[in-house]
């Protein structure tokens, strides 16, 4: 039982049973008119009253993940309205770890588990890390490839999502490359000069 506020709430007509009872409640004309109104703001204090769990990545519906990505900072460049939603529900709920964090090479590997791409990262030496992009330009390039296992074809969306991956996540001083995993006498399977492990 609600206070005398919430009854005309709770009946679904908001506006029509806060009029006076005489000549208006009781008024069929009157409780037609507002009919639309009384419908109208029902239905808008249910979607605010659930709004909390639309902004919740975990539990929110589909359509919503897209503008919560965009909410937390995934534009366009970063963000894939293709991808799956268990895809989408756990990189925005590391957005801020990412974005903290961007141009480690931790990241790159958490961005990477999350698509679920196997993969191994090479550096040349030992990055510099943390920095951010897009670096300073004084600072000494490095080596890093992203080695993939020959299962994921060059035209696969696997492979196009590391290459992505690799363009966003690795600081723009840091020469990289998406690769193979497996060299045979001095080059790659695919055919790729092999560097030295």
């Amino acid at each position: 039982m609600g206070n005398a506020y919430s009854m005309p709430w709770d009946k679904g007509r908001p506006v029509l049973l806060q009029l006076p009872r005489d000549g208006y409640q009781n008024n069929p004309d009157v409780a037609a008119l507002l009919t639309y109104p009384d419908e109208f703001l029902t239905a808008t204090k249910t979607l605010l009253e659930t709004l909390y769990q639309k902004l919740d990545p975990l539990v929110c519906p589909v359509e919503w993940l897209d503008y919560l990505g965009w909410l937390n900072g995934w534009s366009a460049e970063y963000w894939d309205t293709l991808w799956s939603p268990t895809v989408k529900r756990a990189l925005i709920v590391v957005s801020n770890s990412v974005w903290a964090g961007l141009g480690q090479q931790q990241i790159l590997e958490l961005v990477l588990g999350t698509h679920n791409i196997e993969h191994r990262i090479w550096a040349a030496k030992s990055l510099q890390l943390p920095f951010t992009l897009p670096g300073r330009l004084d600072t000494p390039k490095g080596k890093l490839f992203i080695r993939l296992p020959l299962k994921y074809l060059r035209g696969s969306q696997l492979f196009k999502e590391a290459e992505r991956t690799r363009l966003n996540f690795v600081p723009c001083t840091i020469v990289s490359k998406v690769t193979y995993e497996y060299f045979y006498l001095g080059y790659s399977a695919v055919g790729e000069p092999v560097f030295s492990v």
